[in-house]
C-alpha cells in the first residue's frame, strides 16, 4: 500500500471513530491529522513496495554477477597454476 492510500484509509477510519460530540469539529480535526500524518510519513523516507523490489532486483543482479566474477578469477588462478605459498 503506498503511502497516499494509507492516509486515505487512516482518515477514513479516524473520521469514523470521532466521538459524536467532537463531530462538528469533524473537518478541522481530519485537516490536522491528516497533516500531521503526512509530515509524519515523509520524515521516516518510506518508499513503495515497487520501488523496494526494484532494488531487491538490481541486488540480485550485482551479486550474480560478482559470483560469476569470482568463478572467472577461480578459473583464471588454477589454469596459471598459482598458489598462495609462491
Amino acid at each position: 500500500m503506498d503511502a497516499e492510500k494509507f492516509i486515505h484509509s487512516f482518515m477514513d477510519a479516524f473520521q469514523r471513530n470521532v466521538p459524536p460530540a467532537l463531530s462538528g469539529l469533524g473537518q478541522v480535526l481530519r485537516d490536522h491529522v491528516k497533516i500531521t500524518l503526512e509530515q509524519v510519513l515523509a520524515k521516516m523516507d518510506i518508499i513503495s513496495r515497487e520501488e523496494f523490489d526494484v532494488q531487491v532486483a538490481l541486488l540480485r543482479r550485482a551479486n550474480e554477477k560478482l559470483l560469476r566474477l569470482e568463478e572467472r578469477m577461480s578459473e583464471m588462478d588454477a589454469g596459471k597454476g598459482v598458489s598462495d605459498e609462491e
